[in-house]
């Protein structure tokens, strides 16, 4: 019972530490007719085309 308790501080005291973890914006690239270009640069348009893109997978079509 004692080792369950410390180990339940353990994780409440690392849930803690998670809570307080600050991240940094990353920068988004896609590739567009064979060179790379940052998502934050586009338009309206291309961004709205971005949304509803489909990524084809080669693996699952040859399951079907």
């Amino acid at each position: 019972m004692i080792e369950l308790k410390r180990i339940e501080n353990q994780i409440a005291a690392k849930q803690r530490e998670l809570d307080q973890v600050q991240g940094s914006p990353c920068e988004v690239y896609t590739r567009i007719v064979g060179y790379y270009r940052a998502v934050k640069n586009w338009n309206e348009g291309q961004a709205a085309q971005r949304k509803v893109r489909v990524n084809y997978d080669l693996k699952e079509s040859i399951k079907k």
